[in-house]
């Protein structure tokens, strides 16, 4: 971003959300505790997270809207890669150990007949 804006400082904030949000989207139902009291789910807190993207890129400056929309595309390169990589037959971790595991012996696709 400093390649850009020389004058403006380089932040990883926006970086940081950007991974955040695909934690969010590779576990949505997972819990955190807010305050060591109140359960929230990681969904609602990337709701969040999207909506002051959102706002940050209306109000913003231009260092703000530039920062905002590296971070968006950087998520969205995550995912685009993830679905590329699915789609091309590979496996793809998704965090849940027992959907990955296939045995040596049975066929990945197997033809119904017809009968």
């Amino acid at each position: 971003m400093s390649f850009l804006q020389p004058d403006a400082p380089a932040a990883i904030g926006f970086l940081q959300g950007s991974v955040f949000l695909a934690f969010a989207y590779l576990y949505p139902d997972f819990q955190l505790l807010l305050f060591f009291i109140l359960p929230v789910k990681v969904k609602w807190l990337a709701l969040l997270q999207w909506i002051g993207y959102f706002y940050a890129l209306m109000v913003g400056n231009l260092t703000v809207q530039l920062l905002v929309l590296a971070s968006v595309c950087n998520f969205f390169l995550f995912l685009l890669v993830r679905h590329l990589v699915a789609d091309a037959g590979g496996e793809v971790a998704d965090g849940s150990q027992a959907k990955g595991i296939r045995l040596a012996n049975t066929p990945r696709h197997t033809c119904a007949s017809a009968a």
